[in-house]
């Protein structure tokens, strides 16, 4: 072969294969800037992403911490709106981070005269880690929470000891009732002690269904007061007051008096064994930590600690949600139909005074302690916040 012609090939070839490299240098060049723009990006927007978590759960918390204070009333704003700014810090938000507390509006604007809401708005600038270098320097992460304060209307797990509202009226916060009387109390006039045969039980369970407790063997009536008692009832009762409640009428009836309807319940003889068995039978349950008045409340201003919350931890089982009633202590003596009122919460400080005598088992009283409590737990039915409500529930609606 030539060998002139041979070297003007490999000149040829050199020559492309140096074009070639050139145009890869100039093409591998934008890939890695596109790579470190999309890494960038990526580390920048995952900082981005898990700030604003976090923010988004700091404002939830304010929030849920400000609406204890709403009571339906403009009185009680300011304390919301500072208690919510409290809570800032101790979430890891800063003041200047507290862009705005505002009770009656939530986070799309809409707007309640019932002072039941309050909303709190955040907002941390992030400097970038990466982006800088394709001129993003900080991004404004922005959060907004929003949460009510309301009634409970009705539920299921309601313990059938039903307290007069005359009774809780000004109810303070650890004061001592009796939540279910013996025969051997006082008169008729007292307001809050039996009449004509009613001590304060209820018959508002209407299977006997679900786990035993206590001892074997039962009644079918005597079933249905130990498990209503040990793990609440299994009916769906509402408040007669509540306009968003729609619960179950007591389809075992009430003897001569029909059927009570959904906000209404049958008062019971009850049976001092099955009361002993049940009441013994939650003390006994209940977890070590959550055991003792003081471990259970906040002293001094009250309040149920949310780890002794029995929504939230079952163990709990001294703490129990009754029925305030009306009318247990007037009208005509005997079993009757009572309506429900609206529910509070209690903590069961036992049995006293019982012995196994007396006519229908009456002969035990069941004592507990008021808890002026704003749950963080949503429960079944709630309505509108009343400033003479006596059991809330705090909830995020944003």
């Amino acid at each position: 072969m030539n060998p002139e012609l041979v070297r003007s090939l490999i000149k040829r070839f050199v020559s492309g294969a140096e074009g070639e490299r050139g145009q890869i240098i100039v093409l591998s060049a934008a890939v890695l800037t596109l790579l470190l723009v999309f890494s960038a990006m990526a580390i920048d927007i995952g900082i981005w992403l898990h700030t604003r978590t976090k923010l988004q759960a700091d404002a939830d918390a304010m929030a849920l911490a400000g609406a204890q204070k709403l009571c339906a009333k403009k009185e009680c704003d300011e304390d919301a709106i500072e208690l919510a700014r409290i809570y800032g810090p101790k979430n890891g938000v800063s003041d200047p981070e507290i862009k705005s507390v505002d009770v009656g509006v939530d986070c799309d604007g809409n707007t309640s005269a019932n002072h039941d809401w309050i909303t709190v708005r955040t907002q941390r600038t992030v400097k970038t880690f990466l982006a800088n270098l394709v001129g993003i320097l900080h991004e404004d992460i922005e959060a907004c929470a929003t949460a009510r304060k309301a009634e409970v209307a009705g539920g299921t797990g309601v313990v059938p000891f039903g307290i007069e509202d005359d009774c809780i009226a000004d109810a303070a916060f650890g004061e001592e009732y009796t939540i279910k009387y013996d025969s051997a109390s006082g008169g008729a006039s007292e307001i809050c002690d039996q009449y004509g045969g009613n001590f304060a039980l209820l018959a508002i369970d209407t299977s006997g269904g679900g786990a035993p407790c206590g001892d074997p063997p039962d009644t079918l009536e005597e079933l249905k007061l130990k498990q209503a008692i040990c793990f609440g009832a299994n009916r769906f009762l509402c408040a007669k007051s509540a306009s968003n409640c729609t619960g179950q009428i007591d389809d075992d009836g009430c003897a001569s008096f029909g059927f009570p309807q959904d906000d209404q319940s049958c008062t019971e003889t009850g049976n001092v064994s099955a009361i002993k068995e049940a009441i013994d039978w939650r003390l006994t349950n209940t977890v070590d930590e959550c055991d003792e008045w003081e471990e259970v409340v906040y002293i001094p201003d009250g309040g149920l600690k949310p780890e002794c919350n029995p929504w939230l931890n079952a163990g709990s089982k001294r703490v129990i949600m009754i029925p305030v009633i009306d009318r247990l202590f007037e009208g005509s003596p005997g079993r009757k139909i009572v309506d429900v009122v609206s529910f509070a919460i209690f903590y069961l400080e036992g049995l006293q005074n019982c012995s196994s005598s007396g006519p229908g088992g009456g002969n035990c009283e069941v004592v507990g302690k008021f808890i002026t409590s704003s749950l963080t737990a949503s429960y079944e039915a709630l309505d509108d916040l009343d400033e003479n409500s006596t059991l809330t529930v705090v909830v995020l609606t944003h």
